[in-house]
């Protein structure tokens, strides 16, 4: 009987593994549909967590390669980044940043239908930021789950409290929030419209007068 048991235990075991594979296999290919790049622009349009950043990471690099081989004299080259994500983990987010910020060529990040939490990292690291009509942008507090010891839950507690400063600091200097603003935004969780958004300085320009210009 025990040797029955350790073989059908063994044997759920086998299948709990192939069923968890087969649904990391799921998943990479629903990221390679939600995060894809035409030509020299890259569309990001899922949750903000590892494997999205380092496939995003994967197509900044192909469109910025793509960009300086098509550029000439008069253009500057550069790389169009789509989003519309409800955001994920900070930590990849700032991950994300900083590969946008630095990246090799700029950046024209367009928030394109809703842009939230850490997805707007993404988006203000951009050089130029556009958004599209309709476009809705929400920055709220940081929010995490403890468990543990007292001594881990404080720790935690305090690992929160300074992260949060840093991304406060991040939006001061990155749009042109006053202090006052923001807490408001941050306390409430407004999810702020086109207008707003250029009035705080998150979004430059709508796509729309951006493309006009162009034309001119």
């Amino acid at each position: 009987m025990k040797r029955s048991m350790s073989k059908i235990i063994a044997k759920a075991n086998k299948k709990a593994t192939a069923k968890n594979k087969e649904e990391e296999e799921e998943e990479e290919c629903d990221d390679e549909d939600l995060v894809y790049r035409v030509g020299t622009a890259v569309f990001f349009n899922t949750d903000v967590h590892s494997k999205s950043v380092s496939l995003l990471r994967k197509k900044m690099f192909e469109a910025s390669e793509q960009a300086l081989k098509s550029s000439n004299t008069l253009d500057t080259p550069r790389v169009a980044l789509y989003i519309n994500s409800e955001g994920g983990d900070v930590l990849d987010g700032l991950a994300a940043s900083s590969l946008i910020k630095n990246n090799m060529v700029d950046t024209v990040t367009i928030a394109d239908g809703f842009v939230a939490s850490s997805a707007t990292l993404l988006f203000l690291a951009g050089k130029t930021r556009l958004a599209t009509k309709g476009t809705r942008i929400l920055i709220h507090q940081l929010s995490s789950v403890a468990a543990g010891t007292l001594s881990e839950i404080e720790d935690e507690t305090e690992n929160c409290k300074k992260l949060m400063k840093y991304l406060k600091n991040f939006y001061l200097k990155t749009t042109t929030f006053s202090e006052e603003e923001l807490d408001d935004i941050i306390k409430n969780e407004k999810d702020l419209g086109l207008k707003e958004c250029k009035r705080f300085g998150i979004v430059h320009s709508s796509l729309d007068s951006f493309l006009e210009k162009k034309r001119a």
